[in-house]
């Protein structure tokens, strides 16, 4: 096994400014300079397991490790957050919007009932009939606040197992069964289903969706597989459709148009990706590969493993935690509605299609991305730099830019660990803006404006729901 460390510099409006030393990497005992254009110091660690084969690129996705529950170190609701990722990851929430989403769900349903006894913060339409026992135990809400909401969005195999690990969770923590702490938060889950239960998330998603027959450059059509010869259908078009917790609407935040073919942004930034993106690139430097291959994780995967580490270094109550976790996703959930709405609405093509029909390339010849095939969405925005700036913006305002704590989130792809390590979540937004470049999925110049369109939404939804209460809501009080 290799190790490969590396430190590099990322040049992201998002990238705070510091004193930068020379960046250098050490790949098999060969020292290199990096040549970068970013502005904020990023370390990347990156574990090589085996293979050559493992630096060419494929669909598989990467993965994050298995969260592992602590009932001695963690409190429940840092125990059932570990749980519930489990659950989201799995192929029963599949993409990554509804894995946001159900990780919404959960997390909204455990603040609800933890802030209903503590009325340390605002809640979420939380149901005022369900009223904590006398005496109530928060953290007993909080686990029957998951596993409710859990246990009816999952299927009945996982049911089992949850059953088991709900009996395992209860025994660790000296709870009984039958505490009416519990029962209320049950409730509480049941309550946050409810609300979500038809909002078009389901298999109505992926709705019908036709190419337009005469587009014209600039314009999203399907892109078929040059190497299967197929053309997948588009994925979820209706998503766009699926109604906000917070937001008054899909397009509440306004997103410009992408910049004219013939502006020297777009120019600028279509030789970038055609350059630093494409499949044997020979610009690309082995540290910018394994940032693609990073972000090519999902992102609650991603997203999760660092707000974990930046909740467990900070002298938090249980009512904090709650509320962080459940405003990461909250706001994760609607950046992406917003992103979905923009994506189907501006319909602006890829950097697969753009280079394609655009850059004189050898006869015979097709530019292919890093990470082919490109997505079957639209490209403008990016989903990821939308929801990873949402909830990296949000993690920002629950923890504070710098937490305190050297995050260090772990992804594996074909068989290579990568592990950057931030020491802020700007730090976290700045490199997803690169990574989709290197990974020839988007455009620089979308990557920004997503990133951007993220934390709009993360700030405008912080300043209006899960607020702090002073001194107190009283029970939990509600919007």
């Amino acid at each position: 096994m290799t190790t490969v460390t590396t430190k590099i510099t990322a040049s992201s409006k998002w990238s705070r400014i510091k004193e930068m030393i020379p960046s250098r990497i050490n790949i098999g005992g060969i020292t290199m300079k990096a040549q970068t254009n970013q502005s904020a110091a990023i370390k990347l660690a990156v574990v090589l397991i085996l293979l050559a084969a493992a630096f060419t690129a494929t669909r598989a996705q990467g993965v994050a490790p298995a969260c592992v529950p602590d009932t001695v170190r963690d409190d429940a609701v840092m125990e059932w957050n570990c749980r519930t990722v489990k659950y989201a990851l799995s192929s029963t929430f599949a993409g990554a919007l509804r894995q946001i989403r159900a990780m919404a769900v959960v997390q909204l349903a455990v603040h609800n009932a933890v802030n209903g006894i503590t009325g340390e913060y605002e809640t979420y339409q939380r149901n005022v009939a369900n009223v904590p026992p006398a005496g109530a135990s928060a953290e007993a809400a909080a686990i029957g606040a998951a596993y409710q909401a859990l246990y009816l969005m999952v299927t009945p195999a996982q049911r089992s197992q949850l059953d088991a690990e709900l009996a395992s969770s209860l025994n660790e923590r000296g709870i009984s069964p039958g505490d009416m702490s519990l029962a209320y938060g049950r409730n509480e889950g049941q309550n946050v289903v409810t609300l979500r239960t038809g909002d078009g998330s389901g298999p109505e998603a992926q709705c019908a969706y036709a190419d337009n027959t005469n587009p014209q450059p600039g314009n999203w059509v399907r892109i078929r597989n040059v190497d299967t010869n197929a053309t997948p259908a588009a994925a979820t078009p209706c998503w766009r459709f699926v109604p906000p917790f917070v937001l008054d609407r899909a397009d509440q935040f306004a997103l410009a148009d992408p910049p004219s073919l013939m502006s020297g942004e777009y120019i600028r930034d279509l030789q970038e990706v055609r350059i630093y993106g494409g499949q044997g690139s020979t610009v690309r430097q082995d540290w910018q590969t394994r940032i693609a291959d990073f972000w090519d994780g999902p992102p609650v995967g991603i997203t999760n493993q660092a707000i974990r580490q930046a909740a467990a270094a900070q002298s938090l109550g249980l009512s904090d935690r709650a509320r962080a976790f459940a405003m990461v996703y909250v706001v994760g959930t609607d950046a992406s509605i917003a992103c979905w709405h923009h994506k189907y609405t501006k319909l602006f093509w890829r950097p697969e299609t753009a280079v394609n029909n655009s850059a004189p390339l050898p006869r015979g010849s097709y530019w292919k991305p890093y990470l082919f095939p490109s997505h079957p969405h639209p490209e403008y925005p990016s989903g990821h730099a939308t929801n990873s700036g949402a909830m990296f913006t949000a993690a920002a305002l629950a923890f504070g830019d710098d937490p305190g704590v050297t995050m260090r989130p772990t992804i594996t792809r074909n068989g290579i660990s990568i592990t950057p390590e931030w020491e802020s979540f700007s730090e976290g937004i700045s490199e997803v803006i690169d990574a989709r470049v290197y990974s020839g999925l988007h455009f620089r110049f979308t990557d920004e404006r997503s990133a951007d369109l993220g934390g709009q939404i993360a700030e405008y939804i912080h300043t209006r729901v899960l607020r702090k209460c002073t001194p107190s809501c009283s029970g939990g009080g509600g919007r």
